[in-house]
């Protein structure tokens, strides 16, 4: 736990990997869900960090563009507070693509735009300042941070979600 400029405070698990990491995460939230002292508001949301240092700065690439291309699928899944906070920008309404038009960009190049920002939906802000091999996931509200069912459905839809673009390829 450790303090945060945008809500206060800010909990930070450790590199988590398998279903035992999972239920852990589920029992913190449920620790935190019983504390009348603990509470999330709209400044609050959960981010999810994929490692993909295993991954092809390709399949990385296969993963984002995917990302942009159902974007407004999974942000119809949050409250609006998530859809239109400055923390949590949605890619399709900045001006970094003309999404009419767009079918491909370099690996290199999509990256750096979504390096260039933590605050989009999907970020590869560590992955671009080679801080840390993850891409960023921040579109869950305040909702998950306190309820162990919504976070871990959440976390295996990223995670699928994941699986499958790199599965499909571009």
């Amino acid at each position: 736990i450790k303090p945060d400029g945008s809500c206060g405070m800010e909990v930070c698990t450790p590199v988590c990997k398998g279903l035992y990491s999972l239920k852990n995460i589920e029992k913190v939230v449920d620790a935190f869900s019983k504390n009348r002292k603990v509470y999330a508001d709209n400044r609050c949301s959960l981010h999810i960090h994929v490692d993909v240092s295993d991954l092809s700065l390709e399949q990385v690439t296969t993963i984002l563009t995917w990302w942009i291309n159902c974007e407004m699928v999974f942000l119809d899944s949050v409250p609006e507070t998530r859809k239109r906070n400055r923390y949590c920008q949605c890619i399709s309404q900045t001006e970094i693509f003309d999404l009419s038009g767009f079918n491909f960009i370099p690996t290199e190049t999509l990256i750096y735009y979504l390096g260039s920002s933590k605050y989009y939906s999907v970020n590869s802000y560590h992955l671009y300042g080679k801080r840390r091999s993850t891409i960023e996931f921040r579109i869950m509200d305040a909702k998950a941070c306190v309820n162990s069912e919504i976070i871990s459905n959440w976390i295996k839809l990223i995670l699928h979600f994941v699986e499958m673009a790199i599965l499909k390829g571009m």
